[in-house]
């Protein structure tokens, strides 16, 4: 988690083997953003000691806890709007390619 950066970006939580959706499979359960001023390392770090208020982060770390089936990707950007676009065209692409978002994401 050290090499995270403190930078806004887009972050997505990944299966080593393919979920089935409703249209084909996909091995990416969780899309989001890191848009506050801890950056991508502020917003993982919180998956693993999460509040109590703060039931995706819970939801996440039940799943991935002490498992070897899942990665995490990031990507930097330089603005917050950047980053929050590109999170939301990430979901849009998904929606499209697979009929749903992914099975994490479950708002919308």
């Amino acid at each position: 988690m050290e090499s995270l950066p403190l930078a806004y970006g887009v972050y997505v939580v990944r299966k080593s083997s393919p979920i089935k959706r409703v249209h084909g499979e996909s091995d990416i359960i969780y899309v989001g953003s890191a848009c506050n001023q801890n950056g991508l390392k502020g917003r993982i770090r919180q998956y693993f000691s999460p509040g109590p208020t703060q039931p995706t982060n819970k939801r996440i770390l039940a799943l991935v806890a002490e498992s070897d089936e899942y990665e995490l990707g990031w990507c930097r950007m330089p603005l917050k709007s950047d980053a929050m676009g590109l999170e939301q065209r990430i979901l849009d692409r998904y929606r499209t390619d697979h009929g749903e978002r992914p099975p994490e994401n479950k708002k919308g």
